[in-house]
């Protein structure tokens, strides 16, 4: 899918020249208020990423509108309740973080979205990994994402704090286990020339470099309270290396991702019927 209408309404990630933390930090703000054209594609993001397209077009679009309704209804997290909202704001955000590491990195980036048991839960431990190189990777980057609307504390630590030690405690975010998997995924794929190359990867960790990322989603554009959470980390033990922050800095992100959640199901419809069923 391309992703260059992230151009039109995000900045690139800008590096904090003056940083004096043991992390690399980076800022990414918007340049523009949203658009309708910007909630639709972030639609077919998001629901792109609980089922594979071809899936939907080739296999769900067959079914009449009421139907796909329900289907649409059984993949999505519910909104009755707080978690399950919480859920949504979740995976809203994996998407995100998803296509923002894909565009402005260029990065190949692959989520668990897929692979839920249960619409109305989170994903557990690492949210998401990328390579640099899917054809040659050198390094994986392991991202721990939290989406928030305050930067205050939560039962007495900062996001920050929260979110390094969600990933720290992965146990998943060993190189050879992604490596495995990944074999596993390009023989389902039919590339069996990488899905062996990927196989051998695997025999030995030193293989690939590993490099850990933080993303913190928020509405909460405070600079003081910024500099806190900044320095919450910075106080931190950390022991995962290379690590770095990246604050996405959306004063209208629940306004975004509630406009999203409301008319997807209606998105998905039109998205069938474009695509002549």
């Amino acid at each position: 899918m391309e992703l260059e209408y992230l151009d039109s309404w995000l900045n690139s990630p800008q590096k904090d020249c003056s940083n004096q933390y043991k992390y690399e930090l980076l800022r990414i703000t918007p340049k523009m208020k949203y658009e309708k054209t910007l909630i639709e594609n972030l639609q077919d993001e998001l629901i792109f990423s609980y089922k594979e397209k071809k899936y939907w077009e080739t296999i769900v679009f067959n079914l009449s509108e009421d139907d796909i309704r329900k289907i649409v209804n059984s993949t999505i997290p519910d909104d009755s309740y707080t978690l399950s909202d919480n859920v949504r704001t979740g995976d809203f955000g994996e998407v995100l973080v998803k296509i923002i590491v894909q565009h402005f990195y260029n990065f190949t980036s692959y989520n668990k979205l897929k692979y839920k048991f249960n619409k109305d839960r989170s994903v557990f431990a690492t949210d998401l990994v990328a390579f640099d190189d899917i054809i040659n990777p050198q390094t994986i980057y392991f991202y721990e994402i939290k989406t928030r609307q305050s930067l205050n504390k939560e039962d007495g630590l900062y996001i920050t704090e929260i979110a390094y030690e969600g990933l720290k405690k992965d146990e998943d975010n060993e190189v050879q286990p992604v490596l495995s998997y990944m074999s596993q995924r390009f023989h389902e794929l039919g590339e069996d020339e990488l899905s062996l190359k990927y196989l051998k990867l695997s025999l030995d960790k030193k293989n690939v470099k590993r490099d850990f990322e933080l993303v913190i989603l928020t509405n909460d554009i405070n600079e003081k309270k910024i500099k806190t959470i900044c320095d919450a980390l910075q106080n931190t033990n950390i022991e995962l290396h290379p690590l770095s922050l990246t604050l996405v800095l959306l004063p209208d992100l629940y306004e975004i991702r509630d406009k999203i959640w409301d008319t997807l199901i209606d998105r998905v419809v039109e998205l069938s019927k474009s695509n002549g069923n």
